[in-house]
């Protein structure tokens, strides 16, 4: 659901983007996609959350195995499935190397809630996600 969200969002104005192709593939175990969408070269991963969910969550053992993409967005998913919002985006470096990104042991609590990871993660508050009209086009211009 949250794929299809953000191809609906990049077709739309201002961006405009056409001919998203998703990647609706069964994969074998151990072995991945190399990104939910790729735009203008850069390989993103969309991130599917419930509505009321703040968080984006990446697994450690993901970057350790080198399972990176180049952007990661955050949609939040209607509670009855049918639609969703996007939250933001962030870059590869921010989930890297960024002092606004945590890094989360497992069972440790998602900071706010009460539910426990069940594996080490590096997770970032949508408030500080990227989400202005112009973060966006500048996303797509290759600019970011």
């Amino acid at each position: 659901i949250g794929e299809v969200i953000g191809k609906n969002f990049f077709e739309q104005e201002p961006l405009n983007i056409q001919n998203i192709k998703l990647d609706f593939k069964i994969y074998p175990r151990g072995f991945w996609d190399s990104g939910d969408i790729k735009i203008n070269g850069k390989t993103v991963q969309i991130k599917s959350v419930k509505h009321f969910s703040k968080w984006l969550l990446v697994e450690s053992k993901d970057i350790t195995r080198g399972d990176l993409y180049d952007f990661y967005i955050l949609i939040a998913v209607s509670s009855e499935f049918k639609s969703g919002k996007v939250i933001g985006f962030c870059s590869k470096e921010e989930i890297l190397n960024d002092k606004d990104t945590l890094k989360l042991k497992k069972n440790e609590l998602i900071p706010g809630t009460k539910t426990p990871l069940d594996a080490d993660n590096h997770a970032r508050h949508s408030r500080f996600l990227h989400n202005s009209e112009t973060e966006w086009i500048n996303f797509i211009k290759n600019d970011r």
